[in-house]
């Protein structure tokens, strides 16, 4: 798409990824995938249950809204 000025609109890639880059940005999207909603006991500042024992009028802290143990501390 050509437009006034010889300018490219924004977002257009002016060149395709060879396959090496490409199968190593594959490779790092699947790991991150892969990992979403796996938290450690280590990164949660709670304990399974939280949820049960803070009063109804807190709010749930943003960090359970992402544990993949929420169902069970609820």
């Amino acid at each position: 798409m050509k437009m006034a000025g010889g300018m490219r609109p924004v977002g257009v890639a002016s060149a395709r990824l060879s396959e090496a880059p490409l199968k190593a940005l594959t490779k790092v999207l699947v790991e991150n995938a892969n990992s979403i909603g796996k938290t450690s006991q280590a990164s949660c500042p709670h304990f399974v249950g939280y949820l049960k024992t803070r009063s109804k009028d807190s709010p749930v802290p943003d960090e359970c809204l992402t544990c993949a143990a929420l169902m069970k501390c609820m």
